[in-house]
């Protein structure tokens, strides 16, 4: 019985000893850590994260919940383990690194063994995907480019003990060593080598009117999210997703109002949806930050554009021409704003312009848009052909060169290119509703009839869909059906003259002449002009 005892007081001390040593050495684990501690480490809100003082926000665990917000199945948790384990190994090379250099050298060049040289990060040319920038993905995929493999690479050098801070210019985002006595650069993209600050002047055009922007300054946590929150918004913008695009913006501005490619981006939102004050003060500002910065004008020219400021829209393009003589969008601009004051000649020559930088189906549509609007309309479908030609899936080449030969007269080829139009998007209301008038025109009626009919159904409260149907109902003769599809069109649209006075022929076919009168009345009261004749004939008949 004692044996029994001595051997559970034995077996009590072994498991008190693995515990004690599993705790020592989860302890030890999270010491070796030089993030412990910080009180962003336990918030699970960004709103709240945001809200803390810089020192105390953990750059790895903001830009998760940041991911998460795009895409809610990120665990935030699992991803920053893996981020700590990731820095535990970082710590093991430089633990083994025995060469006589300063310990931070031994932990940057630590960082590019592991990210690099063992893990196998690599930069993607384009900024295009968001699974690039999101950093749970940045991790899994262990690919990224300048902003996101740079978060990275912060990440690990807050973790291992490192005065890192994130650098931002015009187009680009790198790392920055500095200990108060020694600084050098760090290029996330090209396996943490290092570049000179003249290198990124000169390639980045940064503009050095230094105070008025973040430009080569070192970013504080905030001012990084803020980076971060401006790519976001531009994720969120391609996706066609503006309330979300518009929100993460303007947390770009706030947390870095003098980065100036947040501003910019901002009015583009703004633009997109309708808000145009809000979008030339943005872009202003913007253009105040980066004077060189092309895109900030066109945006701006967008914006005056919108807004009926067609001269100052000029203006603004052809700042960007000098700017950036090679920008395609800037004669793009240039080429609208001069349609709009009907400049056609300059419009032509905006155009020719920017074919020497960039040519294609959108610029073959630019050329048929302006001869349309001439009136050199065999021109435009020549040029709508070239650009079906080189995008043969583009709905809108197909939907505008039907209307084109509609001014044309060529009913049939108007339809054939309808037909097009609607076999790459079957739901384009617009274009239902333009081939049923065409089979209207071809007294094509059942046609007419079946496409209204389709149309009602993407687009139901369209009064101009069911004025069809009774127009083709009328012309078949079948005046009770005409008389219900009228009624239900001036339902949807109470001020169309035009509806109540066809409907007051159907009533006289039908021999309800008082409800025709009536209709009469109400169409003239509307302005329609009603014969006399007509009038008189159905008091007489009343």
């Amino acid at each position: 019985m004692k044996k029994i005892k001595a051997k559970n007081y034995i077996l009590k001390l072994l498991i008190i000893s693995v515990c004690c040593l599993f705790i020592a050495s989860a302890t030890a684990s999270t010491r070796n850590l030089s993030n412990r501690g910080k009180k962003g480490l336990y918030i699970k809100s960004l709103k709240r994260m945001l809200r803390m003082p810089d020192e105390e926000i953990d750059i790895a665990t903001a830009v998760l919940l940041a991911s998460n917000n795009w895409n809610d199945d990120v665990n935030v948790r699992k991803n920053r383990a893996i981020i700590n384990q990731m820095a535990f190994a970082v710590l093991e090379i430089a633990d083994r690194d025995k060469t006589r250099v300063h310990r931070h050298i031994k932990l940057i060049k630590a960082i590019n063994t592991y990210m690099y040289g063992q893990q196998g990060y690599t930069a993607v040319k384009d900024a295009d995907d968001v699974y690039d920038l999101l950093l749970n993905d940045v991790i899994a995929r262990k690919q990224g480019y300048c902003l996101s493999l740079s978060i990275v690479y912060l990440a690990l050098g807050e973790r291992v003990g490192l005065p890192l801070y994130g650098i931002v210019v015009p187009g680009h985002f790198f790392v920055k060593y500095d200990n108060g006595e020694k600084q050098f650069n760090i290029e996330a993209t090209s396996n943490g080598s290092n570049a000179p600050d003249s290198h990124y002047i000169e390639k980045f055009k940064v503009p050095l009117n230094v105070g008025n922007n973040i430009y080569l300054q070192k970013l504080t946590n905030k001012q990084t999210m803020g980076c971060f929150f401006n790519n976001l918004g531009n994720c969120y913008i391609t996706d066609g997703d503006y309330d979300n695009a518009r929100h993460y913006l303007e947390m770009s501005v706030e947390l870095a109002p003098k980065l100036a490619e947040g501003r910019s981006n901002l009015g583009n939102v703004y633009i997109q949806i309708g808000q145009y004050r809000k979008a030339i003060t943005q872009l202003k500002e913007a253009i105040k930050i980066n004077p060189d910065d092309a895109k900030a004008y066109i945006n701006l020219g967008n914006a005056y554009l919108y807004s009926d400021n067609v001269m100052l829209a000029i203006n603004q393009y052809l700042k960007a021409t000098k700017i950036d003589a090679k920008n395609p969008d800037a004669y793009i601009g240039l080429a609208t704003a001069y349609r709009k004051r009907k400049m056609y000649n300059s419009a032509l020559t905006a155009l020719d312009n920017g074919l020497k930088y960039q040519r294609g189906y959108k610029w073959w549509r630019e050329f048929a848009t302006t001869y349309k609007e001439m009136g050199e309309l065999n021109l435009a479908i020549q040029y709508y052909e070239r650009a079906a030609r080189e995008k043969p899936n583009w709905s809108q080449i197909y939907f505008e060169m039907a209307m084109v030969y509609h001014q044309l007269g060529a009913t049939d080829d108007e339809i054939q290119n309808y037909l097009y139009t609607l076999e790459l998007e079957p739901d384009m209301s617009p274009a239902m509703q333009n081939l049923g008038n065409a089979y209207l025109k071809k007294e094509s009626y059942d046609l007419a009839i079946e496409t209204f009919s389709d149309a009602i159904v993407v687009d139901p409260k369209n009064s101009a869909l069911y004025f069809g149907i009774a127009i083709a109902h009328s012309q078949q003769e079948d005046f009770d059906q005409a008389i219900i599809y009228y009624t239900k069109a001036i339902k949807l649209d109470k001020k169309d003259a035009t509806a109540y006075y066809n409907l007051a022929i159907c009533y006289y076919n039908t021999n309800q002449f008082s409800s025709a009168l009536q209709c009469v009345k109400l169409a003239q009261s509307l302005g329609f002009d009603v014969s006399k004749d007509f009038i008189d004939e159905l008091n007489r008949r009343i």
